[in-house]
């Protein structure tokens, strides 16, 4: 009925009218313009609070990781079923090739990004006779659980070498074509405001026992030790001796270290931590070691990881850049930028192959290449160190306000820093 009320005056008020009449009209009619004018107001908020919440809010944090002494972590605020996607791809990944090759006396890398490389995608396969991927966000910010593996790369493989001509285009090839890699829940359901655990393979830990990774309990002592305590519960059973419980748990744990360290040690050490385990709940063990979070404490605590999504930028020849998927206010976080340290530049220096073995890796005299890596990282003309962004503020472009620089920025300038 107000829809009909307000179009009606506004069918006084059209040219055909005297301009008289149609004063007159306005004046009448003005209440009911404001009605339907505020109808259409609150459609449009039903609309927006009706579009998926994870795209009107922050759902995917950077904060301190459940995992004592671990660093920072990744949470998630919804819930997933298995399967689903958690984060779709969100920063191109960025080929590093021959990673070994370009190393003093091949003494293996001497910088911190060998520890959050992945075996590379198939195209990426191919760019070198060795290469690794630069996975980032989900690739490189997440803990490795064995205990609690919950999210893994999916097999869709996203490329894109359309956005420039390799003939023309002064910008091909100083960006990565790899659109990154969609995430999903691949081994279990994720609770709401669960930390994220990300599959590193077992074998990341294997190749690290020197550093101390060799007493990390893998995903089989997490089950045999959660087999072992069922027993030693049921055992218990009846017992109403306080020592001879104690006892038998001590005899329990003296068995269980003969045969491994990291089973051992996930069992308890005395029966008041026995008893304050809940055996009913999926991976009882691998949970009662984390410490738990809230959603007020993440939101408190964290940093929102999807701000911005990947889209083809606005700057000619800058390949993708990055878009603000909700309303950020002047002063508020765009995205937490942690970085990894590369303590001097000429690691990314690289050597052509000659294909003869006198001359094999030889460095060029006239120029000398750069792994692609170089126009990812934040650096200064003055030092050889260099940040390398690990999340997908990687997307985020350089935007000059000074028109010598041909004049990329509108007159409002650069809107983050």
């Amino acid at each position: 009925g107000q829809y009909t009320a307000a179009f009606s005056c506004l069918k006084v008020i059209m040219p055909s009218a005297s301009e008289l009449l149609r004063i007159a009209a306005l004046i009448r009619c003005l209440g009911w313009i404001v009605v339907l004018l505020s109808l259409v107001a609150k459609a449009d908020d039903d609309i927006a609070r009706s579009s998926d919440d994870s795209e009107s809010t922050c759902s995917i944090y950077l904060a301190e990781s459940t995992i004592p002494n671990a660093g920072f972590g990744i949470y998630t605020t919804r819930a997933f079923k298995k399967g689903d996607l958690i984060l779709q791809a969100d920063c191109p990944s960025i080929i590093i090739t021959d990673i070994h090759k370009y190393q003093p006396n091949n003494e293996g890398p001497e910088w911190q990004h060998h520890n959050y490389l992945w075996k590379p995608s198939n195209q990426g396969s191919f760019e070198a006779l060795a290469t690794h991927e630069s996975v980032l966000t989900f690739g490189s910010l997440p803990n490795f659980h064995p205990g609690l593996k919950s999210a893994g790369p999916s097999e869709i493989e996203r490329y894109d070498d359309t956005m420039f001509n390799r003939f023309k285009d002064p910008g091909a090839g100083a960006t990565s074509y790899h659109m990154g890699h969609d995430f999903v829940a691949s081994y279990r359901d994720v609770a709401a405001n669960e930390e994220i655990f990300v599959d590193y393979g077992e074998h990341w830990l294997d190749a690290r026992d020197k550093e101390g990774f060799d007493k990390v309990p893998r995903s089989h002592n997490f089950k045999d030790a959660e087999a072992i305590i069922s027993m030693i519960v049921e055992r218990l059973r009846g017992e109403t001796s306080a020592p001879v419980a104690e006892s038998m748990l001590h005899l329990a744990r003296e068995i269980v270290e003969f045969y491994s360290d990291r089973t051992v040690s996930l069992i308890p050490n005395t029966i008041t931590e026995l008893e304050g385990l809940d055996l009913s709940s999926d991976d009882f063990l691998a949970h009662s070691k984390l410490i738990h979070r809230s959603e007020e404490w993440i939101r408190t605590n964290g940093k929102c990881l999807d701000n911005i999504s990947p889209g083809r930028s606005t700057l000619s020849q800058a390949g993708m850049g990055g878009f603000a998927k909700r309303m950020i206010r002047k002063g508020e976080d765009v995205v937490p930028v942690p970085v990894l340290l590369i303590s001097n530049s000429s690691i990314l220096n690289m050597e052509e192959d000659r294909h003869s073995n006198e001359n094999l890796f030889k460095p060029l005299e006239i120029s000398q290449r750069k792994q692609l890596l170089l126009n990812y990282c934040f650096g200064h003309g003055k030092t050889k160190m260099l940040f390398c962004p690990q999340s997908n503020a990687a997307l985020v472009n350089h935007c000059s306000g000074r028109s010598r620089w041909g004049g990329q920025c509108d007159e409002s300038g650069p809107n983050a820093a």
